[in-house]
């Protein structure tokens, strides 16, 4: 199918792209650490996420040669685990477009597969070391298994989200309910049928909570559960119904925009006003059979947008990312609906084939401008490319030889423990620019070196608290044409020379 080749081909162009986000280089560098054999459990390391993505990327690891006797091939292992994610991608196009052909009829599973396809939000990330394109895929293979009554995949893949990650929880609503309201057989209606689907639908699930129960058991005695240090490291859950009410309104609005796309989300407004006032006493209602898959949707994108509106969950885009399959289904609807009422007007219209097919080229070519902004990493999603020259980076100080050396980071350390893994470099966390000078004081005798991400570390007031100790930084990758590394800057931590020009402020 057209539309799936052009979708999949949009996330394909970001399989090369040279950076990592910390989330994914901190999953990558747990996964390293279960490929080598040297903490297969993870109980080494503070863990805030369910174990699926990690253990897949671990085998992926191990498949493509890394066993921990030679340094990892970072950019290879990327592609690897960036594949799989294209692959996730790929199976959650086809299920939304079987959904929504089930429930809705081909002409909506095609729009509805054309906006999820295009969404700029899902181009970017699609392909990512993220575990939301893994709990996306279980949401719609669970929504999908629920239409076609088969319970006991229907949990099992609710229980994939869950071991993907555990926001999962907070699908359950909109699983469970489409499971138990979705048409059944006539044997199926009865209570004991009911109860039967049920008790399958729970077996499946239990099949893999039960498992991520066990593997998070095995680190009670030692370190805190994921769900423990997940609170930990977010903080908790709470009401925010204060001044920052308005810009998580602001953060989310840009992130709806990101989803379908500006141009669509104003097209269809203006579609559905047109539509409105032409309505008159017409009735082009949804049919009932599927009116309740309609309510299904818009409640629970609305309890989902509250909840995160209300509370201080951050305005993430992942987070936004499980919305796009269902808003694409919505505004298909509402492109349905809009064409009943608007369809029967035109007809007196001469050309108005030309209308429709004018509307037609207009749609694809919004949907595909914004979609390849996002295929060339142009919008502010996933970080838009600020971390693109850590490797490089890593990859300097690494080139550096067996000499001792010292590596300061703040910003880049989940970066290093991926792309120095195992590397004898002495990773070293600086709290502010007074702990960055004591410290490398203290270490004069040793090759020393420190990365700046632009707009994310006081550089400036490291210059100076460096000079107060004798020290000052000599670019090493700073300056560099390579658009890759214009992100990072690397210095090499150096005594003043006498007569020399000191670099600070």
């Amino acid at each position: 199918m057209l539309t799936l080749a052009v979708g999949l081909a949009l996330r394909g162009l970001l399989l090369n792209q040279p950076g990592l986000h910390p989330d994914e280089a901190l999953y990558a560098s747990w996964a390293l650490r279960i490929a080598d054999g040297s903490d297969p459990a993870l109980l080494g390391v503070y863990v805030d996420k369910p174990p699926l993505l990690l253990y897949l990327l671990a085998g992926l690891f191990r498949l493509a040669g890394f066993d921990g006797s030679s340094p990892p091939q970072a950019a290879h292992l990327i592609l690897i685990g960036r594949l799989a994610a294209l692959l996730a991608s790929a199976g959650s196009l086809a299920l939304l477009w079987s959904i929504a052909r089930r429930v809705y009829g081909p002409t909506v599973a095609l729009l509805a597969l054309a906006l999820f396809a295009l969404s700029p939000l899902a181009v970017r990330l699609a392909p990512t070391l993220f575990t939301d394109p893994w709990l996306v895929l279980g949401m719609l293979l669970s929504l999908w298994a629920a239409l076609t009554g088969r319970a006991f995949l229907a949990g099992l893949a609710f229980g994939l989200a869950f071991a993907a990650k555990q926001q999962a929880l907070l699908l359950a609503p909109l699983l469970l309910v489409a499971f138990f309201a979705a048409p059944r057989p006539v044997e199926g209606r009865s209570a004991a049928g009911a109860a039967r689907l049920a008790w399958r639908w729970l077996n499946g699930f239990a099949l893999l909570a039960v498992a991520v129960l066990w593997w998070d058991s095995l680190r009670w005695q030692w370190m805190p559960s994921y769900w423990e240090r997940s609170a930990q490291t977010y903080g908790g859950l709470a009401l925010a119904l204060d001044a920052s009410l308005l810009q998580r309104l602001a953060q989310w609005g840009e992130l709806l925009g990101y989803t379908l796309g500006w141009p669509l989300w104003l097209g269809l407004a203006a579609l559905l006003a047109a539509a409105w006032r032409l309505r008159r006493g017409r009735h082009a209602q949804p049919p009932a059979a599927s009116g309740w898959f309609d309510r299904l949707l818009l409640i629970f994108v609305a309890a989902w947008l509250l909840l995160h509106l209300l509370t201080n969950l951050a305005a993430w885009d992942r987070y936004a990312l499980p919305l796009v399959p269902l808003l694409a289904l919505l505004a298909a609807r509402g492109a349905q609906w809009s064409w009943q009422i608007i369809g029967p007007s035109l007809r007196p219209v001469r050309g108005q084939r030309w209308i429709r097919a004018g509307a037609a080229v207009a749609l694809a070519g919004a949907l595909l401008a914004t979609a390849q902004l996002a295929a060339w990493a142009r919008l502010p999603l996933a970080d838009g490319g600020a971390y693109d020259g850590v490797a490089q980076a890593a990859a300097r100080v690494a080139a550096a030889g067996p000499a001792p050396t010292v590596l300061y980071h703040q910003a880049l350390g989940w970066h290093y423990n991926f792309y120095l893994y195992n590397a004898p470099v002495d990773l070293r966390w600086w709290q502010e620019p007074a702990d960055l000078a004591r410290k490398a004081g203290a270490s004069m005798g040793q090759r020393q070196w420190i990365a700046f991400a632009a707009g994310r570390e006081d550089e400036a007031g490291a210059r100076a608290a460096l000079a107060r100790f004798g020290l000052e930084l000599r670019p090493v990758l700073a300056g560099s044409n390579s658009p890759a590394a214009e992100s990072i800057a690397l210095y090499s931590i150096e005594p003043i020379l006498a007569g020399a020009p000191s670099h600070g402020p």
